[in-house]
């Protein structure tokens, strides 16, 4: 098994479909909702996240 490299960030700056598809992976409800939940992240005071290192977008 390969070694990944992942970031973590704090940060609000992702798309609506980032969390969209990480969310829909783990067959998680509020994955269906896209628009609602970015509102909902960019709401939160503090979002950590997991980014693969080799892409520019969220861990999935």
């Amino acid at each position: 098994m390969g070694e990944t490299d992942v970031r973590y960030k704090d940060t609000q700056d992702f798309s609506t479909e980032e969390p969209e598809r990480l969310f829909l992976s783990v067959e998680w409800s509020s994955g269906h909702f896209p628009d609602k939940l970015a509102v909902a992240m960019k709401n939160f005071r503090t979002v950590f996240s997991a980014w693969d290192a080799d892409k520019t977008n969220l861990w999935t």
